[in-house]
């Protein structure tokens, strides 16, 4: 007996627009069924999760957790760094992947992306190209290849 697979859901912590939309273009253009839900700030992204959490059985529980989040640290307000922080301290979140994609490139930034447990930090590339490569890179390998928990 099989069962159905659920459609994953990315929630990208991104306040740029710009950013947002090459994100939404390449998961259409490479076809990748997915939930992509955005959250410009730290405090959006977290009210987003705990709306999650306040689902009322473990099955629908998983069904509206994100598989991924992908982070910016240099957002307005807090820093994504603390929403990596919240992430891993919290059981119900620790083990959805946390990928920092952002353009900083302060070692003291990576070391404490590491430092938290963030899964991954990878910098944005400033070419609109590199950039859609990145963002194919990131869906074939956390939503085709990686097993992810339940």
């Amino acid at each position: 007996m099989s069962f159905p697979t659920p459609i994953p859901k990315i929630l990208l912590v991104e306040d740029s627009q710009v950013d947002i939309m090459i994100v939404t273009e390449v998961l259409q253009d490479l076809a990748i069924e997915c939930d992509l839900v955005t959250a410009s700030n730290v405090e959006d992204a977290l009210e987003e999760l705990l709306v999650a959490e306040g689902a009322s059985d473990a099955a629908n529980l998983s069904q509206r957790l994100p598989t991924l989040i992908l982070v910016d640290i240099n957002l307005q307000g807090s820093s994504g760094l603390h929403l990596v922080r919240e992430l891993k301290q919290d059981a119900t979140f620790r083990s959805i992947p946390v990928v920092v994609l952002t353009t900083s490139q302060a070692p003291s930034d990576v070391k404490a992306a590491y430092d938290l447990q963030a899964n991954c930090y990878l910098r944005k590339p400033i070419d609109y190209a590199q950039f859609r490569d990145l963002i194919a890179m990131i869906a074939a390998f956390w939503l085709q290849h990686a097993e992810l928990p339940a």
